[in-house]
C-alpha cells in the first residue's frame, strides 16, 4: 500500500494522521433515546449554561463523493479530534512552541471547545496513481454555545503573521451562516513542488464548519467551486440542526480510543441511507458490490473505525489494531441474525486466523454478545493474538477487533465490549476512551509495519461474507466463504 502525498505544513497543522488510499496502498450528561432519535446533551460541563441541545451526528454532515459532483472522488483519511489535537494543530500552524500550545489550549477551552470531525475525499492524479490530484477537506467544530464558537472561529480564523495566506472576497450574495471568511494559501512540499488551497469556513449557531480545497497539480481553487461545496456543507448543518434529515446516529454511537499512542487512519461512514460511499482505491463495482451486500443482510447504515494504538515509545512500528464496524439494521431480527451468524460462520471458516475459539467465559454485554479468540502470522512472520466481539443492542450490530503482537488481556476486551455496549444503549458515547494498557511485543516478536500488516492485507477480499477484518482501508474487507473453506 502506498501513502499519497500530503504531509505538507499547512495540512499537517489542520487536520491529523496520514492520507492512506484503499487498495492503492454514556458520557455524562446523555440521555437514552429510541434508536435512531438523536441523544440530548443536558449538563454542559466546560461552563456553558445548562440547556438541551441535539448532539449531533458530525460525521453525517460532513460532504461525502456524492455531493461534490466532480467524478472520480473518494473517502480518504476521516476523524474525531478533541481539544488537544486541535490544541496542538492552531499552535503549530503558527510555528509555536509548548508554551504557545497550553496558550491555545486555554483559549480554546475558554471558548467551550467539545469535539470536531473531518472527512477527507481525494482524487488521484492520472499520471500517477500514488498521488493526490486535489483533495477536498470538510469539517465541523462543535462548541457549547454560540458566543463560544464565535469566539473560536475568531481564535482560528486570524491567520496574521503565517505566510503563505491571505483572505479574499468571495461571491455568493447573502455570505454563509452568522459569520464567515474565505482564505487562499500558498505553500509547498520540502522538495520545493508547490500547492494552493482555498478555504471556506463559517460559523452557524454553536458549530463552526468549513470546506478547504487543496490542488497538488499547481492550480489555484476556484472561489466559486469552494463556495458551492460551502454552501451545500451549510445546507447539511441547517437540516441536522432543524432535524429535518434525522442521520442514522452511528458517529456518536462508536467507542474510540485517544490519547498520543493513538492514531485514527478511518472514522467514518460507508455505507448512508442505504448508499454505500466510494472509498479510494475502489471500483464503481466495487462500491455497488457492498452496497448490495449491505441490502442483503438488511443494513441501511454502516460506520468504519480503524485505530492503531503505539505499544512502544521508543518503536514507532510496535503497535496494536483496533477495528470496529458498527451497522445499523433496518429490524431488530436483521440485527439478531447477523450477529449470531457472524460468530459462527467466523469460527468454522477462519480463514488466515489461527486458533479461532469461541471464549464460553467471556462477559456478555448488550442485548447478546460473542467473543472470540484468535491468532494470525504477520507479515513478518510473527504472530499476533487478540479477539473478536460482535454484540447488539436493538437494530445496532457492533463487530470489533483489538489484537497485538504482544496479545491482548482479555479484562481489556471486555472494557471495550462494555463500553460499546453501552454507547449504544445510550445512544451515544462522545467521550474517547483512554488507551487500553497492552503488553509490549515480546523480544521475539518483530514490530507491526504498519496497519496492513494483518488478515487483511490478504487478496481475493470480498464483501459477501459476516467476517470482519482489521483494515485501515475499510470495513468489508471480509473473505468469501469460498476463499477461506480453502485458505
Amino acid at each position: 500500500m502506498n501513502t499519497i502525498r500530503t504531509r505538507h505544513r499547512w495540512v499537517s497543522a489542520i487536520v491529523a494522521g496520514l492520507l492512506l488510499v484503499g487498495a492503492i496502498a454514556a458520557a455524562p450528561g446523555i440521555t437514552a433515546q429510541d434508536d435512531g432519535a438523536a441523544p440530548v446533551v443536558t449538563t454542559p460541563d466546560d461552563g456553558a449554561d445548562p440547556g438541551t441541545e441535539p448532539l449531533l451526528d458530525l460525521a453525517a454532515i460532513t460532504l461525502q463523493p456524492a455531493d461534490v459532483g466532480v467524478p472520480g472522488y473518494r473517502l480518504g483519511d476521516s476523524y474525531t479530534e478533541g481539544l488537544e489535537r486541535w490544541a496542538a494543530f492552531a499552535n503549530e500552524y503558527r510555528g509555536g512552541d509548548a508554551e504557545g500550545e497550553d496558550a491555545w489550549r486555554e483559549r480554546l477551552e475558554d471558548a467551550g471547545f467539545r469535539r470536531s470531525y473531518t472527512n477527507r475525499l481525494g482524487l488521484v492524479a492520472e499520471n500517477d496513481p500514488n498521488v493526490y490530484r486535489s483533495e477536498i477537506l470538510s469539517y465541523v467544530l462543535e462548541y457549547a454555545t454560540a458566543d463560544g464558537a464565535s469566539d473560536g472561529f475568531t481564535l482560528l480564523e486570524d491567520e496574521a503573521g503565517i505566510a503563505g495566506t491571505g483572505d479574499v472576497p468571495g461571491r455568493a450574495a447573502g455570505g454563509f451562516g452568522e459569520e464567515w471568511e474565505l482564505t487562499r494559501i500558498a505553500d509547498e512540499f520540502d522538495d520545493g513542488t508547490p500547492y494552493f488551497a482555498l478555504d471556506l469556513t463559517f460559523r452557524r449557531d454553536r458549530f463552526v464548519a468549513g470546506v478547504t480545497v487543496v490542488d497538488y497539480a499547481g492550480d489555484r481553487p476556484a472561489v466559486a467551486t469552494v463556495e458551492s461545496l460551502a454552501i451545500t456543507l451549510e445546507l447539511h448543518l441547517s437540516n441536522a440542526l432543524s432535524g429535518f434529515a434525522p442521520a442514522p446516529g452511528l458517529g456518536n454511537r462508536i467507542a474510540r480510543y485517544s490519547g498520543d499512542a493513538v492514531v485514527t487512519f478511518s472514522d467514518r461512514y460507508e455505507d448512508l441511507n442505504g448508499v454505500a460511499i466510494p472509498r479510494a482505491g475502489e471500483t464503481e463495482a466495487e462500491t455497488l458490490d457492498r452496497q448490495t451486500y449491505d441490502a442483503d443482510i438488511g443494513a441501511d447504515a454502516v460506520y468504519y473505525l480503524y485505530q492503531s494504538i503505539a505499544l512502544d515509545p521508543d518503536d514507532q512500528d510496535a503497535s496494536a489494531g483496533y477495528a470496529q464496524t458498527l451497522y445499523r439494521f433496518t429490524g431488530r431480527r436483521e440485527a439478531t441474525v447477523w450477529a449470531k451468524d457472524a460468530a459462527a460462520f467466523f469460527v468454522a471458516n477462519p480463514g488466515v486466523y489461527l486458533d479461532v475459539r469461541l471464549v464460553e467465559d467471556a462477559a456478555e454485554v448488550g442485548d447478546g454478545s460473542a467473543t472470540l479468540a484468535y491468532g494470525y502470522q504477520r507479515a513478518d512472520g510473527t504472530r499476533a493474538d487478540g479477539y473478536f466481539v460482535y454484540l447488539y443492542v436493538g437494530k445496532d450490530v457492533a463487530a470489533l477487533q483489538l489484537d497485538a503482537p504482544g496479545g491482548v488481556p482479555l479484562a481489556v476486551v471486555e472494557d471495550l465490549a462494555a463500553a460499546q455496549g453501552a454507547c449504544l444503549q445510550d445512544g451515544a458515547c462522545p467521550d474517547p476512551l483512554p488507551a487500553p494498557d497492552l503488553p509490549a511485543p515480546g523480544a521475539a516478536a518483530s514490530p507491526v509495519a504498519s496497519p496492513v500488516a494483518s488478515p487483511a492485507a490478504t487478496p481475493a477480499a470480498s464483501p459477501r461474507s459476516n467476517v470482519v477484518v482489521i483494515n485501515p482501508n475499510g470495513g468489508d474487507n471480509r473473505p468469501t466463504p469460498e476463499a477461506t473453506a480453502t485458505a
